[in-house]
């Protein structure tokens, strides 16, 4: 017993707000599904707002503050500002 109340958070120990994703419509299907049905278990007080659009406007849109965080496929070295995350590889031949 004294574990699980360990293990809980008070009201005001939860994140609250709102979380602004951008994804690619792809990635959307692909990562989303997963990802929010996780994140909103472990933060049930958050609302997430999730926007799509083409993975040219990533780098754009989070510099410009409208969005949090992204999902999107960005070519390796596009950006030493931010810290990218892979979710999954790919090699594509040419």
């Amino acid at each position: 017993m004294a574990s699980l109340a360990a293990k809980s958070k008070t009201k005001s120990e939860q994140l609250t707000g709102t979380l602004r994703i951008f994804c690619t419509v792809t990635a959307a299907y692909e990562f989303l599904p997963t990802l929010i049905e996780r994140f909103s278990e472990a933060h049930p007080h958050v609302d997430l707002k999730i926007i799509t659009g083409d993975a040219a406007q990533t780098l754009t849109l989070i510099d410009d503050g409208h969005v949090d965080i992204a999902i999107a496929a960005l070519r390796d070295g596009q950006s030493s500002k931010y810290f990218f995350n892979p979710c999954r590889k790919y090699h594509l031949k040419s």
